[in-house]
């Protein structure tokens, strides 16, 4: 029985879901070995490609595709579900334009919609997404971007919501997806193309032919960043 690594992280979303898999109780036919890391440990894997499916941030796909393909399983959005930045307080929004300021990784799709916003130019310290919020309370940093459960936690450390990142204009334009979809998302799944191409099974291949069709009329370079290989 092949066997391959399959890379999640310790949110309260992956656990859940994977727990089944993790623990046996699903009847694969392949052997999985879980690998859970922090998203920006698993950002980091994607782009040495030594990991054969993994959850990573939209903001490392690019550097992921040659790599790998995006799977269609996993996905969820909606509005409101996205990485919010939170101070002390009576923080104002203004004086933390160059102050000190955590973020969960460089390569998460939080800390590009920061840099998207505009509002901070100053210092970012990377930190474990969940050092961030206790990082803020003692004053180390000035405010912190938080992402997972931290979106409905924050309070209890004593700090306020300056502004969501997430926020899209309102049901008007499209939700925040924290798995897949438009821009405004943050995570998704990804097989590697090598080991897929070597596993052609009837399990796996489906989850890819939506994308093969979606981007079925895209030039042939596109073609081949987004389809396996035979």
């Amino acid at each position: 029985m092949q066997r391959f690594e399959l890379g999640i992280s310790p949110c309260p979303n992956d656990t859940f879901i994977f727990y089944a898999l993790a623990n046996g109780r699903i009847d694969l036919p392949f052997s999985v070995d879980l690998f859970m890391a922090d998203v920006e440990q698993l950002n980091a894997r994607a782009r040495k490609a030594d990991i054969a499916v993994t959850k990573l941030s939209v903001a490392a796909m690019v550097d992921a595709l040659d790599n790998y393909i995006l799977l269609r399983a996993g996905g969820a959005l909606g509005y409101g579900c996205g990485p919010i930045m939170v101070a002390k307080e009576n923080a104002c929004v203004s004086s933390l334009a160059n102050a000190r300021i955590a973020i969960p990784g460089r390569m998460t799709t939080a800390n590009m919609l920061l840099s998207l916003h505009g509002v901070h130019k100053g210092e970012r310290v990377e930190m474990v997404f969940d050092e961030v919020m206790p990082a803020v309370a003692r004053g180390d940093v000035a405010a912190g971007v938080v992402i997972h459960e931290g979106r409905f936690t924050y309070a209890g450390y004593g700090l306020e919501k300056l502004f969501d990142l997430s926020a899209s204009g309102g049901k008007t334009q499209p939700p925040c997806p924290f798995r897949s979809g438009p821009l405004r998302c943050v995570a998704i799944w990804a097989w590697k193309r090598l080991w897929l191409s070597k596993t052609p099974s009837a399990a796996v291949l489906p989850l890819c032919r939506p994308i093969r069709k979606k981007h079925a009329h895209g030039s042939s370079s596109t073609r081949r960043k987004w389809t396996t290989r035979s």
